[in-house]
């Protein structure tokens, strides 16, 4: 209903509004959301279009905190009960004062879905079973292969969006990837975010770029960080020779080289408590 804002000012987390135009805390549990009018499904079965509603908000986080095993659950586990007050208003009701509860429904994992899919696709693991209210449409999926994307007529942003089409093409291999960067066949980087490899860099200008129009690059910081997480109540991984092992093999210093939102370089295991440190693999 909510979403990440769009413009981000240092030491603020703003929040733009999305399907829910306003909102109000009532007392220290209670939120009431304001639906915009008019929005509609996009026109394909099978939903077909038809006007979403506040019945729809409750279907999805009533369905979100009673499905057993769903992993995102903690994410909304602070709701006691969810309200239609009206055709387009909505009240949560939490179980305790939760100051990021708003944020927490701006996650990804907590978008409104159709009780039509639920109810013909199930568990909603079938590319057709994906309608939503957005700006693209989900034509296509070829396992594997790409993802095809069409305009939504019904878009409730204004104008949006600018063009017919998108076609995201699925390559798990970097070095073909890029090769179809340099070629000509993708219109952007290849790599997460759109970038392109550190390494590739040199190649890319030398292959794209003119003297008349050298290929601009630019180089920025990603703050990211990546752990993992072993179940030390399974074997082998009980063994703490196998998890030294593990982390032995790994070759940080080719991660750090090729991964694209890297600049070759790391921070000496920032995240490591101290009473961890043998578990830490020098960078």
């Amino acid at each position: 209903m909510i979403k990440p804002g769009s413009s981000i000012v240092p030491g603020t987390q703003p929040l733009d509004s999305d399907l829910a135009q306003s909102w109000d805390r009532v007392g220290d549990t209670a939120y009431v959301f304001r639906l915009r009018q008019g929005v509609r499904w996009q026109p394909k079965p099978p939903v077909n279009g038809r006007e979403l509603t506040a019945d729809d908000v409750k279907y999805t986080y009533d369905r979100f905190l009673a499905t057993k095993g769903n992993p995102n659950r903690t994410v909304l586990e602070m709701v006691d009960k969810v309200e239609a007050l009206d055709k387009y208003t909505v009240k949560f009701t939490l179980k305790e004062p939760n100051a990021w509860f708003v944020d927490h429904l701006a996650s990804t994992s907590t978008w409104i879905i159709a009780r039509e899919c639920v109810e013909k696709y199930g568990d909603l693991k079938k590319w057709e079973s994906v309608v939503g209210t957005g700006p693209w449409m989900l034509e296509r999926y070829e396992s594997g292969a790409r993802l095809s994307f069409i305009r939504n007529p019904n878009c409730f942003y204004p104008n949006l969006p600018y063009v017919d089409s998108v076609e995201l093409t699925i390559n798990p291999d970097p070095n073909a990837a890029f090769a179809a960067f340099l070629a000509g066949k993708l219109d952007f980087g290849p790599e997460y975010g759109m970038t392109i490899r550190r390494g590739d860099v040199a190649a890319a200008k030398k292959r794209l770029g003119h003297w008349w129009l050298p290929l601009q690059t630019r180089e920025f910081l990603v703050p990211s960080g990546r752990i993992t997480a072993m179940k030390l109540d399974q074997d082998p991984l009980k063994d703490v020779r196998v998890r030294r092992a593990i982390a032995m093999a790994d070759n940080w210093r080719e991660i750090l080289e090729r991964n694209p939102l890297a600049q070759g370089k790391g921070a000496p295991n920032p995240v490591i408590p101290a009473a961890l440190k043998e578990w830490s693999v020098p960078i």
